[in-house]
């Protein structure tokens, strides 16, 4: 897991404007703990505001302004790094667990697959059975 943090900071009306922006690349493994901890996102700023998330297949992007009017930066700044921080120990904490994690994700694929193939093998296994005459039909155990 890799988190990217950024902040632009503009200045409007005798207060600083910052924009902030996270980005978390993940593998398929890591998003289950990430979907957990973003409920988790830190109260200071979700009182605030409502930030703007975005997940992508292995990326979620959480993007957020503020008034340094309405809320200290080193406060936000704080609460969103313990945030990162405990998201990181938490995946860190069941980094052994990962590999059997993501296999299971690759066998439910597979089994998925499988489903799908056997569907279709039903589906063909019928049209077959109804294109064939009745006499030829009955003779035909499958």
């Amino acid at each position: 897991m890799e988190i990217i943090k950024k902040k632009a900071v503009e200045e409007k009306d005798g207060y600083e404007i910052i924009e902030y922006f996270i980005s978390i690349n993940h593998t398929p493994a890591e998003k289950r703990f990430i979907d957990d901890a973003i409920p988790k996102f830190p109260e200071i700023i979700t009182k605030l505001i409502k930030p703007n998330i975005q997940t992508r297949d292995n990326n979620v992007q959480i993007k957020f302004a503020f008034s340094t009017k309405d809320l200290n930066f080193e406060q936000a700044k704080s609460a969103v790094d313990n945030w990162c921080q405990t998201l990181t120990e938490t995946i860190q904490a069941q980094a052994n667990f990962l590999p059997l994690y993501e296999e299971n994700l690759n066998l439910k694929a597979m089994l998925r697959s499988i489903q799908v193939r056997l569907d279709d093998l039903e589906t063909f296994k019928i049209a077959l059975l109804t294109a064939l005459p009745g006499s030829i039909r009955k003779r035909i155990k499958i």
